[in-house]
Parts: structure tokens; C-alpha cells; sequence
């Protein structure tokens, strides 16, 4: 059968936004964008959760939502949220436009990824924002790209984001305004894809202004069931749409549904390892080992304190971090410690509320460049059944310890001049409230930390690249899939570790980079 389309890429998230964008910019190429959730056409019909900062009063993920849930230790079950509508987790996750460090890139390009490296990735780091505050360090930043950058402003931080500031500065930490630069490390405000106060997902960044091209089909709610294939050679996809089984068909197929969706689909497909597609009653077309086998995430712990700040359900909660390198760790930025401004007891129900509008303050140590990994499995070849999602959250001695001490850490601050006027009583989680005895005491705070570890929401790794050879990858650099033609996958699945910053920036520019690479033919 002739091919329906020149592309057809699979998932308008974080990197499929972007995918499709680009690759139609070529009005000769006819491109189909096919997506699990809605798809809105505007600023006026996209709801306002999608377009506003992550406050106590709005979560956008009530309506955008897979659902999925996911063992973040053996004994405990979570939910794991990712974003099911045009712009994928973009449209629905904290806003925050953090690069990855020099060290993470050049680890890939050491993984035998060498277009990778550090040096390779800059240039599409600085094409992609428009970051006007250090428009002149023009080595390291760049103006018009399609994402906005911003930084809240002094005036316009909390006062507990200020004393948060000055207690790390205190006990020796270094400020910084710009925590995308290469060098940065320390205390500062969080780069965000803010304009004049409205999140810019890669649904309003790059879609929206490319939606109105006639060689731009976006198929939105329609659910992908399987790569089809003529022997090793993808020639379309089946889906499901409106109740209904169809075929599209395609000269150039990209997965870019995420680091839960890919994989999945590749399984379904016949492609991971074929043992495992067996016992499921798959008949296995390419035997690859890595689809799912690693699932690396950030994950933090919470430490809460009543506070008499001010209260303000329509504020971001989250406005400034700090980035530190853990005690004894050789690799830097390895740890983030977030602040949280006031929220309510009553818009937390992990918390018990002890009457009234309660407010308190959380801050969250997280591991960046944890050393345990999780995996990825099907349940079933059902397309509407969840995967089997293990985390394996400080499963590693190493992870356990860097959140014990991240932990010890945030109570120190909590207890330094000028925060520890808004730190009061402290707060349980999981029904274990901190004091100083249960931080002393490395059983009683590891039980803490793994009745309390939960996500930062950056899942990648499951579809890992890496040659020929590399028993566990599963793309190569240039994101081909090992073993069949016509597919590709770009989304954070493909990164063979994980960045040490929040992952939404990195997946934007993988896309930004195999857009131009498949739009000339060279990848």
C-alpha cells in the first residue's frame, strides 16, 4: 500500500509538538500528528489550568491525565502523573526551562553518542529560548527562539522565597540569578517558560503557530495500538479512534509518546524482549532487550513546617531552588533542594489538617543523578492497559543516603536565620512527623524516606541510545530504532541517563536537533 503520509509521529507532547511543527515547515511534506488527548487550537479554548503556574488552587492534570500508577518502593504505590493533551507534560508540569550541565551531555557523547556532546547541543540550547535577561552572553543564551524564558524578579518573590535565599547563602552557598549557565551551581530563581504570567507548552510555542498548514493533519484522542509492519520495515500504525480500528500508513514513522508511551507501543509492536513478548502472546519481530529495561526519574522527599507566612492560593507555589553537589558525591549539581511557598493544609490530603486554613511550607531534596534505576513491562498487549511501572526509588544505598542528608539539610535551613521565622511546628507526612532525634538516627530517617519518596515527574531511559553492540540500547544516535527501518523515536525515552535538571528544556531540544536532521535526510 502507497504511503498516506511522509510522517507520521506518534504523540504531541513535549517533543512531538516540536517534531511536527518543524518537519511541516516543509510545505512539500505531508505530516500526520496523532495524539491520545485533546488537542486545543487557541489561547481562548485551552482551559486555564493549561495556561497558568502550578498554584494550590490549580492542577491541570485533574482533565489531562493518563492515570497511570507506579511502585515507587516495593511497599508503596503511587500515582504517576503525565500529561495527555496537545503539548503533552509541558502543558501540564511545574514550568520549569533548566538545561542539563555540560557533564550530562558529554556522559552521552562518552556512551558512544558523540553528536551529543556538550559542545554539539549548546547552539540548539541557545536557538530554541528567548531569554532576554542575558541576552548579551550570547556564548551561552539566546533571543527568539519559540521558548520564553523568565526568572521572577526580586519584587516579585515571596518573602519566604527571599529568606530561603539569604539561610542558603548563610551556611555558605553561592547566589546566582542565570542557573542555565554552564557553571552555575548555588541558589537562585528558577528559569521558567513564562510570558507576562502564561505557561508556553510546546502546544502554544510550536503548534499553535503551525496548526493552520494544509500539510498539518493533527488527529487528537485517538489511541495508538501498534506499529505496522511488513517484515522489519514500519509501514504505518493502527490505532483506535472514535471506537473504531484503523490504518494509517506512512513513508516515515517517529514515536514520540514519551518514556512510558514509546516503549509501550515498541512492545505491542513486537519489538523489546522477546521472552517477555512471548508470556504476553507476542510474537516478537525484533528481540531487544533494552525497550523498558531502565526507567530512570528524579524523586525527593518533603519536609513541611507550619507557617504564619502569607497565604495566597493563586500564587506559584514554586519560585526558587537550590542546586548543591551531595556530600561526598563526585559528580556536581547532583542534588536540588525546592522551597515551597504557603499552601493549605486542605489542598493536601496526604497531610491531616488541624482545623481552620492552616498554612505550611515544604521543601523537597532531590536526587538528580540517582544510581538505581527502575524498568517498564507490559501488563497486557491491550493498548488501554497501564504499563507495569517499577521505580525502585532509593532502592540504591547511595540515593538513600543523598536524601537522608538532603533531608538533614532542609532542616537546617528551616532553623537559619532569616527562615526560620516562617518555619514553625512541623508537619507529618506518611503519619511520621521530623524532629531532630528521628534526623540523628540513620534507620529511623531511611524508614522516613521511603515512606515519604515520591516523584519529580521525569521518567526517561527507556528506549536508551547507543550502538551497535550495546546490548541495552535501543536507538542510535541519530534515534533510529536498532533492527527496523523507517522509525524513530525522539522523546526523553532515548536519553541514555538522565540530565541533572528538570527534563522538559532537553526534550525540547532533541526534538529541535532531529527535526533538522530528518527534514535533510541525513538521520
Amino acid at each position: 500500500m502507497p504511503a498516506l503520509y511522509d510522517d507520521i509521529v506518534i504523540g504531541g507532547g513535549s517533543s512531538g509538538a516540536v517534531l511536527a511543527a518543524r518537519l511541516s515547515e516543509d510545505p512539500s511534506r505531508s505530516v500526520l500528528l496523532l495524539e491520545a488527548g485533546p488537542a486545543y487550537t487557541s489561547i481562548a479554548t485551552t482551559p486555564a489550568s493549561l495556561l497558568t503556574v502550578w498554584c494550590g488552587a490549580n492542577n491541570p492534570l485533574h482533565d489531562h491525565d493518563w492515570g497511570y500508577q507506579a511502585s515507587a518502593t516495593p511497599n508503596r504505590t503511587i500515582p504517576y502523573p503525565r500529561g495527555k493533551v496537545t503539548g503533552g507534560s509541558s502543558a501540564v508540569n511545574g514550568i520549569v526551562a533548566l538545561r542539563g550541565s555540560p557533564d550530562d551531555f558529554n556522559t552521552w557523547a562518552a556512551l558512544d553518542n558523540p553528536i551529543w556532546a556538550w559542545e554539539h547541543v549548546l547552539p540548539w540550547f541557545r536557538s530554541l529560548e528567548d531569554d532576554p535577561e542575558f541576552a548579551e552572553d550570547v556564548t551561552n543564551h539566546g533571543r527568539g527562539g519559540a521558548v520564553p524564558i523568565a526568572r521572577y524578579s526580586d519584587e516579585q518573590l515571596h518573602p519566604v522565597s527571599h529568606a530561603f535565599i539569604a539561610a542558603c547563602q548563610a551556611v555558605g552557598y553561592p547566589y546566582t540569578r542565570d542557573s542555565n549557565h554552564p557553571d552555575a551551581t548555588g541558589v537562585g530563581p528558577l528559569p521558567m517558560n513564562l510570558r507576562d504570567g502564561r505557561r508556553i507548552s510546546t502546544a502554544i510555542s510550536h503548534l499553535y503557530p503551525a496548526q493552520h498548514r494544509l500539510n498539518l493533519t493533527i488527529a487528537p484522542h485517538t489511541t495508538v495500538c501498534r506499529l505496522l509492519l511488513e517484515g522489519t520495515q514500519v509501514v504505518g500504525v493502527e490505532v483506535e479512534r472514535g471506537g473504531q480500528v484503523q490504518q494509517v500508513h506512512g513513508a516515515r514513522v517517529t514515536l514520540a509518546a514519551g518514556a512510558l508511551g514509546s516503549p509501550a507501543i515498541l512492545l505491542r509492536s513486537g519489538i523489546g524482549p522477546a521472552d517477555d513478548l512471548r508470556g504476553l502472546g507476542i510474537a516478537p519481530v525484533v528481540d531487544l532487550p533494552g525497550v523498558g529495561a531502565t526507567l530512570y526519574d528524579h524523586f525527593r522527599c518533603w519536609i513541611s513546617f507550619e507557617t504564619p507566612a502569607e497565604y495566597d492560593p493563586q500564587r506559584d507555589t514554586h519560585e526558587v531552588m537550590l542546586r548543591y553537589t551531595a556530600e561526598g558525591s563526585q559528580e556536581t549539581n547532583d542534588m536540588q533542594l525546592h522551597i515551597f511557598t504557603p499552601r493549605d493544609y486542605l489542598e493536601n490530603e496526604s497531610i491531616p489538617a488541624r482545623g481552620g486554613r492552616q498554612a505550611y511550607l515544604s521543601m523537597a531534596p532531590g536526587v538528580q543523578r540517582p544510581c538505581g534505576h527502575g524498568s517498564l513491562k507490559l501488563a497486557s498487549a491491550d493498548p488501554h492497559a497501564p504499563p507495569i511501572i517499577d521505580l525502585n526509588y532509593a532502592g540504591h544505598p547511595e540515593d538513600a543516603r543523598r536524601l537522608r542528608d538532603g533531608l538533614r539539610l532542609a532542616w537546617r535551613l528551616a532553623h537559619t536565620p532569616p527562615l526560620d521565622q516562617f518555619a514553625g511546628r512541623p508537619v507529618a507526612h506518611a503519619g511520621i512527623v521530623p524532629n531532630e532525634a528521628l534526623l540523628a538516627d540513620d534507620t529511623a530517617l531511611n524508614h522516613y524516606v521511603l515512606a515519604t519518596v515520591n516523584t519529580i515527574y521525569h521518567p526517561v531511559a527507556t528506549c536508551r541510545m547507543g550502538p551497535v553492540g550495546d546490548e541495552g540500547a535501543v536507538v542510535d544516535q541519530y534515534l533510529r530504532v536498532h533492527g527496523i527501518d523507517n522509525l524513530h523515536i525522539v522523546d526523553a525515552s532515548v536519553m541514555p541517563s538522565i540530565v541533572r535538571a528538570n527534563t522538559n528544556l532537553t526534550c525540547i531540544m532533541l526534538a529541535e536537533r532531529a527535526a533538522a536532521g530528518l527534514e535533510r535526510g541525513i538521520w
